[in-house]
């Protein structure tokens, strides 16, 4: 029973994730010029890039990945108890 609660719980927060992101996707018009962003790699730069800075979207995505970590390990602990 514990291994069925481990993949559902998985699963639910994954299906949670991916829907969260694709809001995110669709309110900051990630999809607006996909043939724009096709060709950003073909443009040559001779400057150094711009120091890394995390941005708020790049703070909420590390802190999704965190509790989804965080909810897997507590979902193995609690199944190796029961």
């Amino acid at each position: 029973m514990s291994f069925i609660r481990f993949w559902l719980g998985f699963t639910m927060f994954g299906v949670a994730a991916a829907v969260a992101l694709l809001v995110w996707a669709l309110r900051s018009r990630q999809f607006r010029e996909p043939d724009r962003a096709a060709c950003l790699p073909l443009v040559g730069t001779t400057s150094a890039p711009p120091p890394v800075r995390w941005s708020r979207d790049a703070t909420v995505l590390a802190g999704f990945l965190g509790v989804g970590l965080a909810l897997l390990v507590v979902t193995l602990v609690l199944s190796l108890l029961w």
